[in-house]
């Protein structure tokens, strides 16, 4: 199943043919996720945000967690933890949100995502945008973080994702401080160490930068990452990059289900469909608000959020 989301109205379901409102709504939903077939929706108030999920695909939905700072993603990870990273802090649920405990006080530190090592549940990455460091890390399972050494300095952290069929083979999406200028990086070793991986010519990410970042469950070499409007990939590890999408508008969010070959990519009133690899394209309009975001609550592909 998978989730679209709209900038003034309530997720959206797609069964197979259609599209039928699915609730929150009332408010602006802004990020989505999926956690062992609970979807997960973080939805923006004026005075804040408010973090609902949803047992039955949709059909009904819950409050499930209130964030008490400036919410900047909602992701979750291969052992179903679900993350809401924000600023200088990071929520954690380790029980389908039942329960969430505030992780990390890193002053000036925007976390923007956050992913476990498919190998070790206690070791995460966190993607931050911070002057020191663009990448923390935990290996006590998001109890305690430090800088990742290895990690060049002047960066800002968007995004952070290991590979499931090779743990040991990470990737980082973000942006040069002071040129703005798009980077991708790569590790083999788990995060200790990173090389430069960014597609050329690398496109200059301008005042609010967005970002997005896969790796294919099946291919550690093969990974898909999003800047503005355009949607890169590659499948040699980073040594080449084809651009695949150049859509009407910035991309927000992007999934991949599990080794269909189906892309989704949210952007403006759009949604982009791939079932090829990102070869060829088709595309549903939602007319009565913005897509910010999608997700799936299987990996089917057959019911879209």
């Amino acid at each position: 199943m998978l989730v679209l989301t709209g900038v003034l109205a309530s997720a959206l379901c797609l069964f197979p043919g259609s599209w039928e409102m699915c609730g929150p709504g009332g408010t602006e939903v802004s990020e989505l996720c999926t956690a062992e077939n609970i979807v997960f929706s973080l939805n923006h108030y004026p005075t804040g945000y408010e973090c609902y999920r949803s047992l039955d695909n949709g059909e009904t939905w819950e409050l499930s967690a209130i964030p008490d700072y400036s919410a900047m993603g909602l992701s979750s990870d291969c052992f179903g933890r679900v993350f809401i990273p924000g600023n200088e802090n990071i929520m954690i649920s380790r029980d389908q949100g039942e329960t969430w405990t505030t992780s990390f006080t890193f002053a000036g530190a925007y976390c923007r995502s956050a992913d476990a090592d498919p190998a070790d549940s206690l070791h995460l990455l966190a993607a931050v945008s911070n002057s020191s460091t663009s990448l923390l890390e935990s290996v006590d399972g998001g109890n305690s973080w430090a800088a990742v050494q290895g990690m060049p300095g002047g960066l800002y952290g968007y995004c952070v994702a290991f590979a499931e069929s090779s743990p040991s083979t990470v990737y980082w999406a973000g942006y040069q401080q002071g040129s703005s200028s798009q980077k991708v990086y790569k590790s083999t070793d788990s995060g200790e160490n990173w090389v430069d991986i960014t597609p050329s010519p690398s496109q200059t990410v301008g005042g609010f930068p967005r970002f997005d970042l896969l790796v294919s469950p099946d291919d550690e070499n093969t990974a898909f990452v999003s800047v503005k409007d355009r949607l890169y990939c590659t499948d040699d590890g980073g040594v080449s990059w084809n651009q695949v999408l150049d859509a009407d508008k910035t991309i927000e969010d992007v999934v991949l289900p599990g080794s269909s070959g189906s892309i989704y990519a949210a952007s403006s009133s759009k949604l982009y469909r791939s079932s090829d690899g990102g070869q060829t394209w088709n595309s549903d309009e939602y007319s009565t608000g913005l897509v910010w975001a999608v997700t799936l609550s299987d990996m089917s592909g057959e019911r879209i959020h």
